[in-house]
């Protein structure tokens, strides 16, 4: 009874401070957290943390609980949940299951049982799902696994204590994770051989499911637990299972995503650690190599995610309908890391016509058959620059109006030399001839190449059939200073552009 009358106590005054003056409090609460706290439902349950680390030994702690809570608006859950032809909900948890193969027996003793069952997509944000107990334990977990010899304060917020890595459900993690893969680590090596022998050990158990099977399931992410279980997932749940588990440890880690590659199809997630110093690992966690994480290609963006909201995100200055839908731009919390991965410099575009001063526009990387959006600049009368992009790659400025990605100006080459804009000559024609080269080109028998060069579309030039003997295809009426395009029509989407330069050298992007 005396306990629940200090909380009582404690919740009173922290609102008194907040209203009143904020300054008599020995814990200050930030007005950014007064802010987010607001008059939201959950306010009670908000402050219920900040009592619980209202006294002066608890200051970190404190500090911490407002980070989270200051940050918590931009954060949710993606899930689902199974229903019948009738749409009534239908109770089923694979984690009840000690293995997964014994999940899917029960499943499908329900499926035989229910009929036909369907996965209804749901949406939970943080703030309405907010439990101050569950806080309060995982913040005090976090700390407990934390030295500060591994990190100083500001790091261990952003990329040791927060309880969620992107939009997966959410469970307690912390100490199972500890538990389980502690034994694995020594704090007396250095992280970089830390990392090494728990990525090995991961690689023994968790298989990735790039090209195998296809999660039908709306669920963009696994939970901590699921990843346990299941044993496997895409490259993203790879990253967040090292994430889950070396922050259960307190080494500061997160997730750098490449939305697109550049010049090749898909994207790809991976790691970064930071060492004491704040200097970066990067790591793969499907990686059999002995050695840490290079690339091989040219990244469209590498973006590091963060749990804090980040003030220069796009999304803070358009709605979320004004964005494309891709590559993260509509999220707050990511960080360009780029120039961390690859040799970058700011590429500048004309526009077509005059434009619109302060006018978004998104530098698109040509990637799976078609232009997407990895970044964006704001438009002068005439021109666009966007900042630190990879060299080795060519953009296609676009505007996003009513849904959709309008050309806005012509594609430029970023060269590792030279930048080059490829404004079609349509006039000053030329022959080309496309021999076979190992890795980008075999002829097939039968088969038929379109030749296309881009003028805000993809304009066809010629189309040629190859013979049982083809070795090179001639087309006629190219234009010079083209991006050009050979499409096969067994294609996957996968071909990559290319430009003929008057040397006659072709240069793939």
């Amino acid at each position: 009874m005396k306990n629940t009358l200090n909380l009582i106590v404690a919740i009173l005054m922290l609102t008194l401070w907040a209203t009143i003056s904020p300054v008599f409090a020995q814990n200050v609460i930030p007005p950014k957290v007064l802010a987010t706290i607001g008059d939201h439902p959950n306010k009670a349950e908000f402050l219920k943390v900040l009592a619980n680390y209202s006294q002066p030994s608890d200051s970190l702690k404190f500090k911490a609980a407002c980070f989270l809570i200051a940050n918590m608006r931009i954060h949710q859950s993606e899930s689902y949940y199974w229903a019948d032809s009738l749409n009534k909900k239908i109770a089923f948890d694979e984690l009840a299951y000690g293995e997964f193969s014994s999940a899917i027996n029960a499943f499908n003793g329900l499926k035989s049982k229910y009929g036909k069952l369907h996965p209804v997509p749901t949406q939970t944000n943080d703030m309405d799902d907010f439990h101050a107990n569950r806080l309060i334990s995982d913040i005090d977990a976090a700390f407990k696994y934390w030295s500060p010899t591994f990190c100083d304060f500001n790091t261990f917020c952003e990329y040791v204590l927060p309880y969620r890595i992107s939009v997966e459900p959410l469970f307690d993690w912390r100490d199972k994770f500890h538990e389980r893969f502690s034994k694995l680590f020594d704090p007396k090596a250095n992280i970089s051989e830390n990392i090494r022998y728990l990525v090995g050990n991961i690689n023994l158990w968790f298989t990735c499911t790039y090209n195998l099977e296809k999660r039908d399931e709306p669920l963009p992410r696994l939970s901590s637990l699921q990843l346990l279980q299941r044993k496997k997932g895409t490259c993203e749940d790879a990253a967040d299972l090292v994430v889950f588990t070396l922050r259960s440890l307190g080494v500061p880690v997160t997730v750098d995503i490449v939305p697109y590659w550049a010049t090749s199809t898909g994207g790809h997630a991976l790691n970064c650690a930071f060492d004491p110093n704040n200097q970066p690992i990067h790591f793969d966690a499907l990686s059999q190599s002995d050695s840490l994480h290079d690339f091989v290609r040219e990244p469209g963006k590498v973006f590091r995610t963060t749990y804090s909201i980040q003030s220069d995100a796009l999304a803070n200055r358009l709605r979320q309908e004004e964005i494309p839908p891709y590559a993260l731009l509509r999220q707050c919390n990511y960080k360009d890391v780029t120039q961390e991965y690859w040799p970058v410099r700011n590429v500048a575009c004309a526009l077509n016509g005059q434009s619109q001063a302060g006018k978004i526009v998104y530098a698109c990387v040509y990637n799976g058959g078609s232009w997407k959006p990895v970044w964006w600049g704001e438009s002068t009368k005439d021109s666009v620059t966007f900042n630190n992009m990879s060299k080795g790659a060519v953009y296609l400025p676009k505007y996003y109006e009513n849904g959709k990605l309008i050309a806005a100006g012509d594609p430029v080459a970023s060269g590792n030399g030279q930048v080059i804009e490829l404004k079609p000559d349509t006039v000053s024609t030329r022959a080309i001839r496309l021999t076979e080269l190992p890795g980008y080109l075999k002829f097939r028998a039968g088969a038929k190449y379109k030749l296309a060069y881009y003028d805000h579309k993809w304009n066809t030039i010629g189309i040629k059939k190859a013979g049982a003997n083809t070795k090179e295809l001639i087309f006629t009426n190219v234009p010079r200073n083209a991006l050009l395009i050979l499409m096969p029509n067994y294609g996957e989407k996968k071909e990559r552009p290319f430009i003929i330069t008057d040397a006659g050298e072709r240069i793939w992007w």
